[in-house]
């Protein structure tokens, strides 16, 4: 390469590395003032887990209760953007699973503050990380990949709300890269195994990803791949039964599982609505149609550009490759 193009080259990367990092600070500057109102939730649960007796997490006398006793507790710390949530949050809408709060009891302090400001910088890692293994797994250049960090965290309102709310869906993708990347990279014959195991932690984490599983499993059963569909199954089994024994026990019962899908059915409509920020496709059209499309639109998904058909996208195995679509990438993120 010329030496003029190779100083100008660099001068690009500098420039593209300068507005990532402007990327950044931006949407860490305007998420700051945001009190984490999802995120308040998911800090309570973790810490009646660890220091509370409450267990009856899931039921409307357990929901007000903890809500009142965090409450007292915000006022007693004198500290406003704690006490702010904990009065908004006074009944707590508590439908995640078990697994996700136990994560969040094990890795809290007791200190809303600090714990908030760790999580959001956790927020913004597992966001470069999933942008940047994605972008590697496309073989795109490193222009490319800081310059999509740039757009898609200060520029990007789904993230700037995961990160003012104190939302997991940064967490979701994540862990979707770091499986793609298994399944996709790892030199190990058993990384079916360890990819479905991953899938398993994810879907017990928040089961919404329970989708992309079906997606790949319908691709693969009906490619006949049915070794790939047994590896990610066994692996999902494993990771899913540390789960489910890791909440069990936090909570001291096995009967936090069949009270979180108790819940779920109970799940009222009005806790999840466009207005509310809920930007989700199957939720703005049930909204505007009154129709539930959500499993029609999962199955439309399948039919679309598979990565086979980009030269950039060869490298991924086949499967994984006709589920994931390479223009269609950061829509994830917007689906999360």
């Amino acid at each position: 390469m010329p030496i003029g193009n190779r100083s100008f080259k660099n001068s690009e990367t500098i420039l593209l590395l300068l507005l990532a990092i402007f990327g950044l600070s931006l949407v860490w500057r305007t998420a700051a003032p945001g009190a984490g109102i999802d995120f308040y939730q998911f800090w309570v649960v973790g810490q009646a887990l660890k220091y509370s007796a409450v267990t009856d997490v899931y039921t409307d006398d357990g929901r007000t209760r903890l809500g009142a006793e965090y409450l007292e507790k915000a006022r007693r710390t004198a500290n406003p953007r704690q006490t702010a949530v904990a009065e908004f949050r006074q009944k707590l809408q508590t439908y995640s699973s078990p697994f996700l709060y136990s994560a969040f009891g094990l890795f809290s302090t007791g200190n809303y503050e600090m714990d908030l400001r760790h999580y959001r910088i956790l927020l913004l890692a597992c966001l470069v990380f999933g942008i940047v293994v994605l972008c590697r797994l496309l073989n795109h250049s490193l222009n490319t990949t800081l310059g999509a960090v740039a757009i898609f965290s200060g520029w990007f309102d789904p993230f700037v709300s995961d990160l003012r709310m104190g939302n997991v869906n940064s967490v979701q993708l994540a862990l979707f890269a770091a499986y793609l990347w298994v399944v996709a990279r790892l030199r190990w014959r058993h990384r079916d195994l360890l990819g479905g195991a991953l899938i398993g932690l994810a879907v017990a984490f928040k089961p919404n990803l329970v989708f992309v599983a079906a997606v790949l499993a319908v691709d693969w059963i009906l490619n006949g791949r049915f070794r790939r569909v047994g590896f990610h199954a066994a692996g999902a089994a494993i990771g899913g039964g540390i789960a489910i024994l890791a909440a069990a026990a936090d909570f001291g019962t096995w009967r936090c599982w069949t009270s979180w899908m108790a819940a779920l059915k109970s799940l009222p409509d009005e806790i999840i609505p466009v207005q509310n920020g809920n930007y989700a496709p199957a939720r703005i059209l049930d909204g505007g149609l009154g129709a539930d499309l959500a499993i029609p639109l999962a199955a439309g998904m399948r039919p679309g550009q598979p990565l086979t058909h980009f030269p950039r996208c060869s490298r991924f195995p086949p499967g994984v490759s006709s589920s994931f679509s390479c223009r269609g990438w950061p829509g994830f993120i917007t689906m999360c």
